[in-house]
């Protein structure tokens, strides 16, 4: 914003207090994360009332040139104008926890206010932690799990690879297939447009609609834990690296922004985001994907618009995966039925989703 426009915005808002924070935060022309969750913040005491909710409204009239990022700018909306996510605060543990929000207004009390701020901008409205299990493992039931701070780890240790991901006890093999495999094609989708460090111990995340639209989400670092021993039994962190563990955080609750994912059920929980194909590819790189079948003719989901390319034969389209994976495209399959060697050991379990990361020439075989 040029300084005219900064003068402008701060002589049209009634706040003292509000004008010279702003005075203050734009003497470098645009609001970070961090101005813009101190000065929501102030707004906390005693609610919020209808000259306050103006100045708000004032503030995001400017809101095309006056955040530093795209984030920032989005997060701030769902909270000042509103969110089908901000309907409940979900409270982590179970359904005892959910509660109704709703979206901020003019006699919105304070300790709501608090959870919309905090919800977008310190990550604390945290999935519920009940999880069904995962099939593929033989892990199946009803589980919940309680939540603690990791706060030894550290979101990359020399970079991101396929190696890092670790699957728990939620049925998220697919996401998590995604996951790896564009790590494995191409790391700088997940380490500059993917994940975003705030410098607080939260962290940011940007998903794609099926419209191609970005929409945000924060994550604080408390991981669920099993009871007793405290250790993680999601997505694990591998040693101490958290970034995968907390992008499965991020896809739970990106889930209760309902227009997203476009899942059956839009809650925020593990639970909610167990088994599916690989929508997760377009969702977390924007980037299109064509499936390659050997059981469905018309293998598709609501992500995929490139259609599938089916035949009974593996050998049909082989030669055109390889070069695919050879010019850094993502690769991930799916296995229905358990696959066995000819002594009868298990090289595949059905119902898992894989990462296929290249081709090996010499040996004619695909690594996975």
């Amino acid at each position: 914003m040029t300084n005219a426009a900064n003068n402008k915005l701060i002589n049209s808002l009634s706040s003292t207090s509000l004008k010279s924070q702003l005075a203050q935060y734009l003497a470098d022309d645009k609001l970070s994360f961090a101005e813009t969750k101190q000065f929501l913040t102030s707004f906390e005491q005693g609610g919020m009332t209808a000259t306050k909710l103006k100045d708000l409204n004032t503030l995001w009239s400017y809101s095309t040139s006056l955040f530093s990022d795209d984030y920032t700018k989005n997060i701030t909306g769902y909270v000042i104008n509103g969110c089908n996510a901000n309907s409940f605060w979900w409270g982590g543990l179970d359904q005892n926890g959910k509660s109704e929000l709703g979206n901020l207004g003019a006699t919105t009390p304070q300790d709501s206010l608090e959870k919309l701020i905090n919800k977008w901008f310190a990550g604390t409205d945290v999935p519920m932690a009940l999880a069904g299990g995962d099939s593929a493992a033989g892990i199946s039931g009803n589980f919940s799990f309680t939540y603690a701070p990791f706060s030894s780890g550290v979101l990359y240790k020399d970079g991101v690879s396929a190696s890092d991901v670790n699957q728990g006890n939620a049925g998220t093999c697919y996401f998590l297939a995604c996951l790896g495999a564009i790590a494995n094609a191409n790391p700088s989708y997940i380490t500059q447009d993917f994940i975003r460090d705030n410098q607080d111990g939260t962290y940011g995340f940007r998903f794609f609609n099926a419209n191609d639209e970005a929409y945000y989400v924060t994550v604080d670092k408390n991981l669920a834990v099993n009871d007793l021993t405290f250790q993680p039994v999601l997505a694990h962190p591998s040693n101490g690296e958290l970034w995968v563990a907390l992008a499965e955080k991020a896809y739970a609750q990106i889930n209760s922004q309902k227009n997203v994912l476009m899942r059956d059920q839009a809650d925020n929980s593990y639970q909610a985001i167990e088994g599916g194909l690989f929508d997760p590819l377009k969702q977390i790189t924007g980037l299109n994907y064509r499936y390659y079948s050997g059981l469905f003719e018309n293998g598709y989901d609501t992500f995929s618009y490139t259609g599938t390319k089916y035949s009974p034969d593996p050998k049909t389209y082989k030669n055109e995966i390889i070069s695919l994976l050879q010019h850094g495209s993502i690769g991930t399959f799916l296995v229905t039925d358990r696959i066995t060697d000819k002594n009868g050991n298990d090289e595949l379990f059905g119902g898992h989703a894989f990462m296929l990361l290249g081709y090996d020439p010499i040996t004619d075989t695909f690594k996975i």
